[in-house]
Parts: C-alpha cells; sequence; structure tokens
C-alpha cells in the first residue's frame, strides 16, 4: 500500500478518530483534516485547493455540522458550512490530472421510513429532516465529481461514543443501567432501527478503498431492533433495569429502517461481523 494517502475529514468528530486508526494499522497513511485545523489536524480548506487534494488517492469526508436533532435546532446550518465545501471539493477534484476518489459518508435516513422490506439503494429517497435532506443534496453534489462512491450508513454504535452526544442511543442506555438515571425516549419505543458496529464500518470502508468503488452503496448491518428491544439487551446484559421517561416522538425521527446491505457485500466482498447481542455484553464488561 505504499504512497497510497488517504484525507479523512471530520478529525475532531466520533468516527474518524477511529476509522483514521484503523486504516492506519492495516498499512494505509491516513491524515486527519478538521473545520479549524492544529492540534494535529490539518485544516479542512486544504482540500478545496487542486494542489494539495491531488496528493491524496482517496478523501472519506466524515466532516457534518450537525447532527439530526442540532439540524432541527439550526435550521440551514449544512447550507451555511457543508454543502459549499462539498462544492468547492468536487470543484477542485475536477481540476485534478488524477483525481482522487471521494467517499461521502451519508446517512441511511435518506430513505425516510422503509417499511417492512429492506432497503435498497434503488428505493426512492423520502428524507424526514433537515439532516437526512442536507446529506441527499451532498450525495448529488458528490455524484458529479470525477470519482465518487456514497456510503449510506446506519447507526453506528462502538465502545468508545461518546454519552453527552444527542445521537448514540446504546452508550446512553449502558449509563442509564449503570447510574439507575432514566433516560429520555422519543416516542412508545418501538421504532425499529439498524445498528451497525464501529468495526464493520471500518472494515466496509477499507473495502471501499481496495476495490476503488463508485457508486451509492448501504453500509448495515442487516438486523434491526426496536427500542424497547435494545433496552431488553442492555438489562440482560447488566443485570440492571434501565429506567425509562418518554417524550413525544419527533416527526423527523425514522421509526421504521430496514436496509439491505447486500450491494456492497457482492461488490466488495465484506459483511458485517458484529454480533449486537455480544457487543453489548462487551461493553458492559468493559465499564466493569
Amino acid at each position: 500500500m505504499n504512497n497510497i494517502r488517504i484525507a479523512i475529514t471530520g478529525g475532531r468528530g466520533r468516527l474518524a478518530p477511529g476509522l483514521a486508526g484503523f486504516l492506519r494499522q492495516g498499512g494505509w497513511e491516513a491524515e486527519l483534516f478538521s473545520r479549524e485545523g492544529g492540534g494535529g489536524f490539518r485544516a479542512l480548506v486544504e482540500l478545496t485547493e487542486p494542489a494539495h487534494l491531488a496528493g491524496f488517492t482517496a478523501v472519506l469526508h466524515l466532516g457534518w455540522s450537525s447532527v439530526p436533532l442540532v439540524a432541527e435546532e439550526n435550521p440551514g446550518i449544512e447550507e451555511r458550512e457543508d454543502l459549499p465545501f462539498a462544492r468547492a471539493m468536487v470543484m477542485a477534484a475536477k481540476e485534478c490530472a488524477t483525481p482522487p476518489l471521494l467517499v461521502f459518508f451519508s446517512t441511511a435516513a435518506v430513505y425516510g421510513n422503509t417499511g417492512d422490506e429492506p432497503a435498497t439503494e434503488q428505493k426512492p429517497c423520502r428524507p424526514l429532516g433537515r439532516y437526512a435532506a442536507a446529506k441527499l443534496t451532498a450525495e448529488n453534489i458528490f455524484a458529479q465529481a470525477p470519482r465518487a462512491c456514497v456510503l449510506r450508513i446506519s447507526n453506528v454504535f462502538s465502545p468508545g461514543c461518546a454519552k453527552t452526544r444527542p445521537q448514540g442511543i446504546i452508550p446512553l442506555l449502558l449509563e442509564s443501567a449503570r447510574t439507575n438515571r432514566a433516560i429520555t425516549i422519543w416516542g412508545d419505543g418501538r421504532a425499529v432501527k439498524d445498528y451497525l458496529g464501529a468495526s464493520d464500518l471500518h472494515s466496509a470502508t477499507a473495502a471501499v478503498l481496495r476495490h476503488g468503488l463508485c457508486g451509492t452503496f448501504n453500509v448495515a448491518s442487516g438486523h434491526s431492533l426496536s427500542v424497547n428491544g435494545l433496552i431488553r439487551l442492555v438489562e440482560q446484559a447488566s443485570g440492571h433495569r434501565v429506567p425509562v421517561s418518554h417524550a413525544p416522538h419527533y416527526v423527523w425521527d425514522v421509526v421504521k429502517g430496514i436496509f439491505s446491505s447486500q450491494r456492497l457485500r457482492s461488490a466488495a466482498r465484506w459483511s458485517p461481523q458484529v454480533d449486537l447481542t455480544q457487543a453489548i455484553k462487551d461493553m458492559v464488561a468493559a465499564a466493569r
């Protein structure tokens, strides 16, 4: 893998550092970028300059200014901060003699509610909220790049997920079981979602890079579970009850997310390995 350089945006986020570490362990050269730069991170603006962009084999674009709740509370944040950067990077890629592969980390929430059949990449997208709608707009921007891959990712979890962020329910449930402090659930807990282990996201990304894939691919475990079912798994693994309070359901929050990753499995010879039940047991054991 000599002379293969990977740029990864979102360096101060929750996913990019772990992905960079995984790729480096596999022999890739990976550099982290952040909006401001400094502190060991390169400045994001460099990736809008063809001379800098041309030095990379691929760019993994994880950087994003919002999560779903923040997007609803701060309307237009993506139009101000994220979409202009996406357009600038795509324009820079068009000016490179050998353009890098631009890999955009989107969200499976672009489909909206999927119904009972797993959503494939051919399913029409009907995003419910501002966050997913902005991601879909960015997908269309990246589709104009000379070489681009869009990854529609389900709900990623890992032992390192922060407990205080408004996304990532699993670490919040574990903390609730440990402290006996109530966790607030949006709606009645029957919302069904796909939970993808971070290590599976890492291996999927590496497979995309190895095969130089272009196009759109779902990245999901293929096994969806209700929030109530997730609570039961945490209670069984921890031996403690998870106290729950309920808040009204947000209209922009997906209540049924079932996805097929068969296209990526076939194209990249990839398959998820993380078992959710065992992963939760491992996270409980690590916390102890």
